[in-house]
């Protein structure tokens, strides 16, 4: 049976609640006004932040896990959130599973690694001779055996450009093969290029390096020199990954290939140039756009394949853009590049989090936003690098998403909007009207 309430009941408790004193009165109002009023302005102000994001993204922990309060959290950003975030550490919101807003810190991910790098290693020329098969070899000595050698560099120009050449490694007597024959390129048309470089597949041991021309001399040799690799590693290096970037457009205009592409703002530091001709020498230049109108140059290079040194990469400053433009100035003296697959590489970003009960929970970040957010206010303190990763669900469209007024199903908090301020309004009105108590006065 419903439950009614008599009208005598009703106005009874409302007479008592108006005949309380004037004191008595604006107490009970400012309470209200302290307690719920701020509490039900907060809601509706955080409802409305997260209605300018356009995208939200479940993240989740794997399952049996329980990281403990020791272990920092972290979400890996991706390149979805590259392409629909400007602001990495500002233009998003992450909420928790009870709907409180969840602190984080944008970090860049470093980890341990192994730098490679070469070391000249001592040694002499002590013989040049002619072989019996009628080729001409060079027997550069080392200072010490048992060493592993992975580059020869000679220094000098060769300006027959059918000269064959392959080297050697060994005691004298014993030899095994570092370098194949292969055909020299004519470098005389390019007088920075002072030496040739003969990295080898793989390092070998030998006490004597023995460079051999098939037919002919030398000319004007000035300088060998032979390298041993080294490794070191490095333990706050910057994690690198491969990132996609699509081509737009490509064309030739006079020696110049240009190549358009989309690169969605990801934290792009390396491009990779994968070129099919068998030599050349190019210069490079690297510009980037959000607008494919206005481009500001990134990165100037010269990328080359000589022999068997293969100069293919370029690196610059961390750098993200919508789009990038790539030219390619092929050398006059050399071959016409007309084509090319480019290869990225850039930064990784984690959103790192304390490991506490409100963040050991599935997680919505609200991201994409179309207008300016309000500046982040970082209360809390979170430090390391993130040891367990959340797991991330694809992109949902955000249900808060605009309209804020227009959306009819944002009319709710629109509503609740509105009785806030008139709620406020009335408050006021009444504490305005109320009068304090009349002192008592003592009696004549």
């Amino acid at each position: 049976m419903p439950i009614q309430l008599k009208t005598s009941a009703v106005g009874s408790c409302t007479g008592k609640f108006l005949r309380l004193p004037g004191v008595a009165l604006r107490s009970v109002l400012l309470l209200f006004a302290l307690t719920l009023l701020p509490d039900l302005a907060a809601a509706d102000r955080q409802t409305h932040l997260l209605s300018k994001f356009r995208y939200t993204r479940l993240a989740r922990l794997p399952e049996n896990d329980n990281p403990g309060p020791d272990t920092p959290l972290a979400i890996r950003l991706d390149s979805e959130f590259y392409a629909n975030i400007d602001d990495l550490n500002n233009d998003l919101r992450i909420v928790n599973a009870e709907g409180r807003l969840v602190e984080f810190v944008l970090s860049k991910a470093t980890g341990s690694a192994d730098i490679s790098s070469v070391r000249q290693l001592s040694g002499k020329i002590i013989r040049e001779q002619a072989l019996p098969d009628g080729s001409f070899a060079i027997d550069f000595e080392l200072g010490a055996a048992n060493i592993d050698i992975s580059t020869v560099e000679l220094a000098g120009l060769q300006t027959r450009p059918d000269t064959q050449l392959s080297i050697v490694i060994g005691d004298g007597r014993n030899w095994q093969t570092a370098v194949r024959p292969i055909t020299l390129s004519n470098i005389a048309q390019w007088p920075e290029i002072t030496a040739r470089t003969f990295p080898f597949p793989k390092p070998l041991q030998g006490k004597i390096v023995r460079v051999i021309l098939h037919n002919g001399k030398y000319e004007k040799l000035e300088a060998v020199r032979v390298y041993t690799p080294e490794i070191k590693r490095q333990p706050e290096s910057a994690i690198q990954t491969d990132y996609p970037i699509s081509e737009i457009r490509s064309g030739q205009e006079n020696n110049v290939h240009i190549i358009e592409l989309q690169s969605d703002h990801q934290p792009l530091t390396q491009l990779k140039f994968n070129i099919p001709n068998k030599f050349f020498r190019a210069q490079v230049t690297i510009l980037g756009s959000n607008d494919r109108k206005e481009w500001n140059i990134i990165a100037n290079s010269v990328i080359h394949r000589i022999d068997m040194d293969n100069i293919n990469t370029v690196d610059f400053p961390e750098h993200r853009s919508q789009y990038l433009q790539v030219k390619i100035d092929s050398d006059p003296a050399g071959e016409i590049i007309n084509s090319a697959r480019l290869q990225a590489r850039g930064n990784v970003y984690d959103w790192v989090l304390s490991s506490t009960q409100e963040t050991r929970q599935n997680l919505m970040i609200y991201y994409g936003a179309d207008s300016q957010v309000p500046v982040r206010n970082q209360t809390a303190i979170v430090s390391g690098h993130g040891g367990q990763f959340f797991v991330l669900a694809p992109r949902q469209n955000n249900k808060l998403y605009k309209t804020w007024v227009q959306d009819r199903r944002n009319w709710r908090y629109l509503a609740g909007t509105i009785l806030v301020l008139a709620g406020g309004i009335v408050i006021f009105i009444l504490l305005r009207k109320i009068k304090p108590d009349a002192p008592d006065l003592p009696a004549d």
